[in-house]
């Protein structure tokens, strides 16, 4: 099933990666495809521990329970997706600075 998965999601990602080196990460269109693309090769990894949610909050039996447990979900899924974006910003900030002085010469 996974060579299967990678084989379909293979020429999705390529395509992806080739209609967004050619637009601005600032663009919308642009922030579409790539969260499109993230949603896409992370539903495997995620799918299972989110049916895992669900099943506990329809066992628990409460739409303020599954409410909860979802949010905590959201924001265990979100919080490492905004630290990466904070390091990699950061990273870049520091990097550029060199650069450009370096062009600048």
């Amino acid at each position: 099933m996974d060579r299967r998965f990678s084989a379909l999601l293979t020429p999705l990602a390529s395509g992806a990666a080739r209609l967004s080196s050619g637009s601005s990460s600032a663009d919308l269109g642009g922030s579409f495809l790539i969260g499109a693309t993230l949603g896409l090769v992370w539903s495997p990894c995620s799918g299972p521990l989110l049916a895992s949610t669900l099943t506990l909050a329809a066992s628990e039996g409460g739409a303020l329970t599954g409410g909860g447990l979802l949010a905590l979900f959201g924001l265990g899924a979100a919080l490492p997706l905004l630290g990466v974006a904070y390091a990699s910003r950061q990273t870049l900030a520091r990097c550029a600075r060199p650069c450009s002085a370096k062009a600048a010469r």
